[in-house]
């Protein structure tokens, strides 16, 4: 075979096992071509192939979402130019661009006396379940975390084993939450998606629209994201990654709850290396709402926790601005992210501790007027909610920055093991708790000049608190 022939057969078996926009007319020139656009789109659905982008900028003005579940992924390097759809011209009723779709089944409702900590379901007899299979446990029921009368129990299953004849199932983790009641759902769709890191989305400025909404699916996500109001990567009831994503959103009083990266309703989501900025948050946790039937949740409306990891890369938070005060965190999880793990990475800004199960590790932290650990309004005090460890941290203050942390709830256990505070003057409080002290404190290896002054902990309009001494050795801290 010559190397011609074998050079035609390559581009032949690329071409069959993907499609290009270009195949559908489309030149890329800078003029719209959403026709044409569309029907690559479809193509790429119906024969389930990748999209493949060919280095161009493509102006693509959708007047409403486009579902995209089938497609594998968009591959190649190239840029869709978004600016002339959404609200940004006056289409209030598109909210997002792009969508993948799984589906869900009920597999069995009432099913009582769960435990927290049960790896055992015992379930009707004779069902089609097998390990690996992704389950939904949902219910009515109240977190531990009050706040919002739709903060419910709820978690994301994996089977280990199902024995037909018994109705026994095993799962591979504990249940998190006692049950009364609930119910169990089957993710009998997982369509899987990716993007790839060359990929450009870009909007207009203020443009009040999701780029990717990710439900009851799979995907691996990277590429950059400029300008999107609402959201730039939204996962609900979904797993993933997200890799090398860059992201600049708006920073406006109005951007409401804009995320680059919305994380939500018993997701499970990985991000390492991106970088991010601008936006209400630049990651949450968040209660989607995307379980509203009464039979899902109760009340018309549910939010479920999730689990949540970020490795690696720098953050930047939005500063200065109306109604984004020293409470929103960079990085935040909103009072019913059920575990979120924060490692090796950099924060301009806050980080909202609300998650009932909270590790930051190897950060540093440049507040810029935010507190840098805060547990704010998203917790109701008097919960029995919240476990904070804080290992190897750095904070570097302004002489007008807030607390260190700061608490307006009440929480569980806060251990710190290694934080170095620099910049710390007389004008800045070390730990603030703002309503009552955790019901375990635990700290070793606090660094920083000035921070064995006695007021630098204390307890809002009750008792004052402080560090015995400012190396900490033994994790001291006393009530005075």
């Amino acid at each position: 075979m010559s190397w011609l022939h074998l050079l035609l057969v390559l581009c032949w078996f690329r071409a069959s096992n993907e499609i290009t926009l270009e195949s559908f007319g489309v030149k890329g020139n800078g003029t719209d071509e959403t026709a044409m656009i569309l029907k690559a789109l479809a193509a790429a659905r119906e024969k389930k192939l990748p999209l493949r982008l060919l280095g161009k900028t493509y102006v693509f003005s959708p007047t409403q979402t486009i579902d995209i579940t089938g497609i594998p992924a968009f591959t190649g390097k190239g840029r869709f130019d978004l600016s002339r759809t959404g609200t940004a011209i006056g289409n209030k009723a598109m909210k997002a661009v792009f969508q993948v779709s799984g589906k869900i089944q009920m597999v069995q409702s009432g099913i009582r006396e769960i435990k927290a900590g049960d790896t055992q379901l015992r379930l009707t007899s004779g069902l089609s379940l097998k390990p690996g299979d992704v389950m939904f446990l949902t219910s009515a029921e109240p977190l531990a975390n009050t706040r919002r009368a739709y903060y419910n129990k709820g978690q994301r299953l994996i089977v280990k084993s199902y024995e037909k004849q018994t109705g026994l199932l095993s799962v591979a983790e504990p249940v998190n939450y006692s049950f009364n009641s609930a119910c169990l759902w089957i993710n009998n769709l997982i369509p899987e998606f990716s993007v790839d890191k060359d990929i450009e989305f870009v909007t207009a400025p203020m443009n009040f629209i999701t780029c990717l909404r990710i439900y009851y699916a799979k995907a691996r996500i990277s590429g950059r994201y400029t300008n999107f109001a609402l959201t730039a990567v939204m996962f609900k009831s979904s797993s993933g990654t997200v890799q090398e994503m860059q992201a600049e959103l708006p920073v406006s009083s109005n951007n409401g709850y804009s995320h680059c990266i919305q994380v939500a309703d018993m997701s499970d989501v990985a991000i390492s290396n991106c970088r991010l900025s601008g936006g209400r948050h630049v990651i949450s946790g968040t209660a989607g709402g995307l379980w509203e039937q009464n039979s899902c949740g109760g009340n018309g409306h549910a939010g479920y926790p999730s689990r949540l990891t970020i490795d690696g890369g720098e953050y930047k938070g939005t500063f200065g601005v109306a109604d984004i005060t020293a409470d929103i965190g960079t990085l935040d999880a909103h009072g019913v992210v059920q575990e979120m793990v924060i490692r090796n990475c950099t924060v301009y800004g806050g980080i909202n501790l609300g998650a009932n199960r909270m590790i930051v590790e190897n950060v540093t932290i440049y507040p810029n007027g935010k507190y840098a650990f805060n547990v704010g309004s998203d917790v109701e005090p008097g919960s029995e909610w919240g476990q904070y460890s804080l290992q190897n941290i750095t904070v570097r203050l302004k002489d007008t920055d807030p607390a260190v942390f700061s608490s307006k709830a009440d929480i569980m256990r806060l251990t710190i093991r290694g934080m170095k505070v620099e910049g710390f003057g007389r004008n800045n409080l070390l730990i603030d708790f703002r309503k009552q002290a955790p019901k375990e404190v635990d700290v070793s290896d606090l660094q920083g000049r000035g921070i064995d002054q006695p007021d630098i902990i204390r307890l809002l309009k009750r008792t004052k608190w402080r560090v015995t001494n400012s190396s900490l050795g033994k994790g001291s801290v006393r009530q005075s």
